[in-house]
């Protein structure tokens, strides 16, 4: 970062409540509590796997209409990046970042993005681990579902601390343990000679961190289902870029 000498931060964008950014600057308007993040044209993103899609939101505005057949989201319509980016400057390939904003108020989850030369439509993004929310449980092995992946079977013989996030539930089947009972969205481990529920899903509002060491994933316990910890949805002012 020391590189680039100045850093062009920009928060996608910002702007007072009349929309005047310079005005917004000068006036000293930016200090915590008194900033709004807006979003050009309002424009949402989604982030799955690596990769960040921006679209625009039903009969707004579009920037470039090459893609304009292609939906996504509730409604909108998938863009280009290259529009978006080019009203501000240049993205700098593993420099440029990616901030999103998490909806429990926790601190941003912070990317450094690249362009994908394959696909106009996608940015490439690196997530900092640093930023990723600190795990609330001990990591599991894997997902599955209790009633096809079954120990001695396809997952083998278990061994002591082995941890698994249930898909359904187990109502005690001999295979798990006779009398053994744990819910769908349950963690359940091994102590090397039985099974016990390690978190009970239903006793938890959430939220609650847990990783998958098998794949390296981090999922979030909302207090009623599973998601990845910070793939998804962020609509306008949820997450802005720093160039």
């Amino acid at each position: 970062m020391k590189k680039l000498g100045v850093i062009e931060r920009i928060i996608a964008s910002v702007y007072d409540t009349n929309e005047e950014m310079d005005a917004a600057i000068t006036a000293g308007k930016l200090l915590n509590g008194q900033r709004q993040y807006v979003t050009p044209l309002n424009y949402s993103i989604i982030l799955l796997s690596g990769r960040v899609q921006i679209y625009s939101p039903p009969n707004s505005t579009q920037l470039d209409n090459s893609v304009s057949n292609n939906t996504i989201g509730p409604g909108g319509v998938l863009q280009n990046w290259g529009p978006v980016i080019a009203l501000f400057g240049r993205i700098r390939n593993g420099i440029s970042e990616l901030h999103l904003t998490q909806s429990d108020g926790t601190p941003d989850i912070v990317g450094l993005i690249s362009e994908n030369p394959l696909s106009p439509t996608d940015l490439l993004v690196s997530i900092d681990g640093d930023t990723v929310p600190v795990n609330t449980i001990f990591p599991i092995d894997a997902i599955i579902n209790p009633e096809k992946s079954i120990p001695g079977v396809k997952l083998g013989t278990p061994i002591a601390g082995q941890r698994y996030l249930l898909l359904e539930a187990i109502n005690g089947t001999s295979a798990w343990g006779t009398g053994f009972s744990a819910h769908a969205n349950d963690i359940i481990e091994f102590d090397g000679t039985n099974w016990a529920v390690s978190f009970d899903s239903a006793l938890s509002a959430g939220p609650a961190y847990v990783t998958n060491i098998n794949t390296g994933i981090q999922y979030k316990w909302t207090g009623t289902t599973w998601i990845k910890s910070y793939d998804g949805e962020y609509p306008a002012g949820r997450w802005h870029l720093v160039l």
